[in-house]
């Protein structure tokens, strides 16, 4: 099961991840702004209660895989895809 520990190595490894990669694309400025949200959800990650977590772990998954690419495309998206709102379309 991923927990508090798992999902914030996740997000700091991100984050350095992104400014890696500003430093490569000092352009492209997606790359620092995903750092920073990426640091503010790594830091916020202790106010997820526990039993979100037990529920998340608990979910049917048909293929373990496509949760690790779902996942990973989720992280990626971070600083760099917008979702609008339902109000805002």
């Amino acid at each position: 099961m991923v927990g508090h520990v798992e999902l914030r190595d996740d997000f700091k490894e991100q984050a350095e991840w992104r400014r890696e990669k500003a430093e490569q694309y000092p352009d492209d400025k997606r790359h620092l702004e995903a750092a920073a949200i990426f640091d503010r959800l790594a830091a916020t990650v202790d106010a997820i209660p526990q039993d979100v977590f037990i529920a998340f772990s608990k979910l049917e998954v048909d293929d373990g895989l496509l949760d690790v690419e779902r996942w990973t495309e989720v992280l990626r998206d971070v600083g760099f895809r917008s979702w609008l709102c339902e109000n805002e379309i």
